[in-house]
């Protein structure tokens, strides 16, 4: 197991944006198991998946996953409107990468498609941040107001 993620992380760091690729990885699955003596059945807990897609790049903070694009919309052109759908797979359920085919996807395209969903994520994150310290401002303001102690899970936020 050890070798084969030693191998996948440097096929991975040999990608280059824009690159066509093949991944084969398990996915999770859902089961139910019949327990039953006459009938001897083998639960499948590996779920083979091969997933195509133009490498995006890597991202996740707590896992990190392959970020594939699978179809990619040109909405307008002129102004840079897109309409991206993504797959992204954890790199620890990755059993290979292959290249197809090298800068399938202009590197100027797969740049500002990059760029756009990082910036999407970040925003994302940032309003979350935003919205925390405003939510704490009003808490503590209401509590001076009030006179009362107001308490939160903060975590559970």
């Amino acid at each position: 197991m050890a070798r084969i993620m030693r191998e996948v992380r440097n096929q991975i760091k040999s990608l280059q944006l824009g690159d066509l690729i093949r991944v084969r990885w398990f996915d999770a699955c859902k089961g139910e198991a019949r327990i039953d003596r006459q009938v001897e059945e083998e639960v499948q807990f590996d779920i083979p998946v091969t997933s195509w897609g133009v490498f995006l790049g890597v991202v996740g903070e707590k896992t990190k996953h392959v970020l594939l694009i699978r179809d990619h919309f040109q909405m307008n052109a002129s102004s840079g409107v897109y309409d991206i759908d993504f797959n992204v797979v954890p790199i620890s359920m990755i059993q290979a990468v292959e290249v197809l085919k090298r800068s399938e996807l202009e590197p100027n395209v797969a740049g500002l498609l990059q760029q756009a969903f990082l910036k999407r994520t970040d925003f994302e994150e940032t309003l979350k941040s935003t919205t925390l310290q405003k939510l704490a401002q009003m808490l503590s303001a209401l509590s001076v107001l009030t006179q009362t102690k107001v308490y939160l899970f903060w975590e559970s936020l």
